[in-house]
């Protein structure tokens, strides 16, 4: 049985709080279902975390959206670090199948454009 793997590394995520990303991961056993889910993604070294949707799947391939989560200072829309990491790697939890997932090399932005 075969890990999940990320599709391509390293992807682009944005840091700015309720701003999109994308990841997409893939699984040489071709189990992603309708059901399968992603409970979470979360970058632990820099404690930041987003909340996971998943955006399209098929049997070899799940694409997550990422959604900036609420890793505020105060009530304000700013990352809880002095400076925002450049970069980090991401767990991500899956469900049906539970199967392991590598890490998620990625870089980060924090940008206001990003719909």
């Amino acid at each position: 049985m075969a890990n999940v793997v990320p599709k391509t590394e390293p992807f682009c995520v944005n840091l700015r709080v309720g701003k999109h990303s994308y990841i997409t991961l893939t699984n040489p056993d071709n189990t992603f279902t309708a059901s399968t889910d992603v409970l979470s993604v979360q970058d632990t070294t820099h404690g930041l975390d987003w909340k996971p949707k998943v955006s399209k799947w098929k049997a070899g391939e799940l694409r997550i959206r990422l959604k900036a989560n609420a890793n505020k200072a105060k009530g304000k829309d700013k990352i809880v670090t002095t400076t925002p990491p450049d970069a980090g790697t991401l767990t991500v939890t899956i469900t049906s199948p539970v199967k392991p997932v590598d890490p998620v090399t990625v870089d980060y932005v924090n940008d206001d454009e990003t719909p």
